[in-house]
Formats: C-alpha cells, sequence, structure tokens
C-alpha cells in the first residue's frame, strides 16, 4: 500500500501551481502525510518582498514568516490542515527546487508545468500541446522521486481521480509501473486500466499476443478491491495516450521514464515529454532507476512486484 511522508508542492502562486498544491494537499489528507510548501526567491530579495504578491497563500505566508522572525521553514494552516512553507534563496529555482528534491525524505514531488515565467511560452501554443516551462522541464528527468505534473489543461482535475491510465510497453519495467499504478488505483479506489499502443494496421495476431500480454500482467496484479481492465489502440504512442486521456472523465496518467539518468539529463524519454505536454489531466511520471511509490520502498521500477486480480478486457 501506498504511503506518503511527505509530498512537496513546489509553487510560484500562478494558476498551474495552485491546481498542483490542490492536488498535493489531498494526497497528503487522503494518506496523513506532511505537506511541504517550496517557494524560491532571487539572491538579494528579502522575505518579505518575495512573498509580496497579493495572492492568498502568499498573504499566508508572508505573514507567518513575519511572525517567525524570518524562519526560512514556517508552519501555518493552509486549505484546512498544517503545512510547512520552505523559502529558498537561489540563482537558479531549478537546481534548488532539485537540491530539495533529492533528499531522501520527499516521496513525491508535485509542480505545476507553467508559471510566471513560461507565460509567453504559454499564450504562443502550438498544435503538438502546451511548452512544458523550463523549470518543469529541468527537474522531470532529474528528480529521482515520482514527480506529478499538472499543466493548464490538467489544472480542471483539482482532487480526485475516476481511474487511473498506466500505458505499460514491452519492456522488462511494464510490470513494475502496473504495481506501481495499482497500488495508486488503491489508494483513490478506482479502477487501474493498463493502455498498450500497438501499430496502425497491426495485425490479428499482433493484437491477440498483446491482449494476451496485458492479461498475464493484469492477473499479476490482483488485490481486494481492485479492478484492473486492459484496452487495446493502435497508432503513436504519444500521440494514442493523449487521445485515451481525452475520451475519459479525470483520470490519472501514469507513465515510467527510462530514458535519462539524473542531474544534468536532458530529456525524460519522447513519450513522457510528449504525454505531459498534450495531457488534459495530471501526469505522473516514476523512473525505472528512481524512488518506487510502494510503501518503504527505494526500489527499482524493475523489482517492484505484486500478488495475482480479475480483470475486464476491452479494446479501444
Amino acid at each position: 500500500m501506498i504511503s506518503f511522508r511527505r509530498i512537496v508542492v513546489a509553487t510560484d502562486f500562478s494558476g498551474c501551481a495552485d491546481a498542483a498544491l490542490a492536488l498535493g494537499a489531498d494526497l497528503a489528507m487522503r494518506s496523513g502525510g506532511e505537506l511541504e510548501l517550496l517557494h524560491v526567491c532571487e539572491m538579494g530579495v528579502t522575505g518579505r518582498d518575495c512573498l509580496s504578491l497579493q495572492h492568498p497563500l502568499a498573504r499566508a505566508w508572508r505573514s507567518a514568516y513575519e511572525t517567525s522572525s524570518g524562519s526560512d521553514v514556517v508552519r501555518f494552516r493552509w486549505l484546512e490542515r498544517e503545512v510547512a512553507a520552505r523559502t529558498l534563496w537561489a540563482e537558479d529555482a531549478t537546481e534548488a527546487i532539485l537540491d530539495r528534491a533529492a533528499l531522501d525524505d520527499i516521496d513525491m514531488l508535485v509542480l505545476g508545468t507553467h508559471g510566471w515565467h513560461s507565460v509567453r511560452r504559454f499564450l504562443n501554443d502550438t498544435p503538438d500541446g502546451w511548452p512544458i516551462g523550463q523549470t518543469a522541464r529541468m527537474v522531470l528527468p532529474e528528480t529521482r522521486c515520482p514527480v506529478l505534473a499538472v499543466g493548464p489543461q490538467g489544472s480542471r482535475t483539482t482532487t480526485g481521480f475516476r481511474q487511473v491510465v498506466a500505458p505499460v510497453d514491452d519492456s522488462p519495467h511494464a510490470s513494475g509501473l502496473a504495481a506501481q499504478a495499482g497500488s495508486m488505483a488503491l489508494f483513490y479506489g478506482v479502477p487501474l486500466v493498463l493502455l498498450h499502443v500497438l501499430p496502425r494496421a497491426s495485425s490479428e495476431q499482433q493484437r491477440a499476443d498483446a491482449r494476451r500480454r496485458l492479461s498475464d500482467l493484469a492477473r499479476a496484479q490482483e488485490s481486494p478491491g481492485l479492478t484492473v481492465e486492459i484496452e487495446l489502440t493502435e497508432g503513436r504512442p504519444a500521440e494514442a495516450i493523449v487521445r485515451d486521456a481525452i475520451r475519459r472523465d479525470h483520470p490519472l496518467v501514469m507513465l515510467a521514464s527510462h530514458g535519462n539518468r539524473g542531474r544534468g539529463a536532458v530529456s525524460i524519454g519522447s513519450v513522457a515529454d510528449a504525454v505531459t505536454r498534450s495531457a488534459p489531466c495530471p501526469v505522473l511520471t516514476v523512473k525505472t532507476w528512481g524512488r518506487s511509490l510502494l510503501q518503504g520502498a527505494s526500489r527499482s521500477l524493475g523489482g517492484a512486484r505484486m500478488a495475482p486480480a480479475a480483470h475486464q478486457a476491452r479494446t479501444a
């Protein structure tokens, strides 16, 4: 079972950050974990000036900061719970967030993919989806912990999901992703959908083989209270995953990234990058080489397993 000890939400008080905070707060409430807010100030700027925005959260934060005589970490009530709010000073906000996310006491990082510094890019949208802001683009591949990313379209889902969708391929990491996605589905009390994308014009034999592999993977996720569905679709992986998410009602898409590793990486994999840019819902990315969502685990995805679940097969 998933257990979150500490969820960190990075905020710049933008709209995407507000949606990310709502999701992070909901996760913390459901799990009983601590919710930590993180805001990065420019070097040389006072805490009062850094938190001088008229955003309600910034005002509450500034009040707690001033009462505490300028402590870097303050506590106050927000969204009906106590939060720990951490202010960092750095020349580079991305590096500051990465440094905080690198510590072992964080089980999940939540952030919006668009902040104040990417508004211009947001307004100049391109047909293939919203461009990811610079901080989100750098943070996603370089953290070992799972990252829940909320884009402008994903901001419509502020709390709760109605299904967890895990696109799985034929790699050895598929079972690990399915296990973590199954635990996330149990966490929310919703069905798990295992989705596999086939090339266009696949043969009946290819479809039968893929359906058999999905059925085996679904059986391996058996757990009381968990419903597992399997679905096949065709097309380019990223486009097919986004198309599938569009037709659903409040899904959470979970992806396994097994591209570049750690600090200095420049890509989270083409599929994960494209889906995060274009999905109409929040996207949770877990790393094949990083921290697992499963309780007490810092194992890689490839080592995660769950016991055998009745499943329902459907073909898109």
